[in-house]
């Protein structure tokens, strides 16, 4: 996955991967956009509407995997810093 993911890189370059980045994330939020105008009761009625948000996050995940890349960010660096926003976000959740 990693040699597809830098072969892109490669191919479209840099600067077109990280101007996709951003097409992207706006594709996922206007899904999530969609999905939360709808009706609560009908949400679950409005298969294509779920399934355009697994897309858009597949498309977004496999973008930010090429971000890394792009930025050689290590993984681990990427770890720290979740556990650490987690942590901060159990501290709020105490006083709930």
């Amino acid at each position: 996955m990693k040699a597809t993911l830098n072969k892109a890189i490669k191919v479209w370059g840099e600067q077109s991967q990280l101007i996709k980045a951003n097409e992207e994330l706006a594709e996922l939020q206007q899904a999530i956009c969609k999905w939360m105008l709808k009706d609560v009761e009908k949400r679950h009625l409005e298969v294509n509407l779920y399934l355009d948000v697994i897309n858009e996050i597949a498309d977004v995940e496999i973008i930010l995997a090429q971000l890394k890349l792009i930025l050689a960010i290590p993984e681990q660096h990427i770890k720290e810093r979740k556990r650490e926003k987690i942590l901060r976000m159990e501290g709020y959740l105490e006083s709930f």
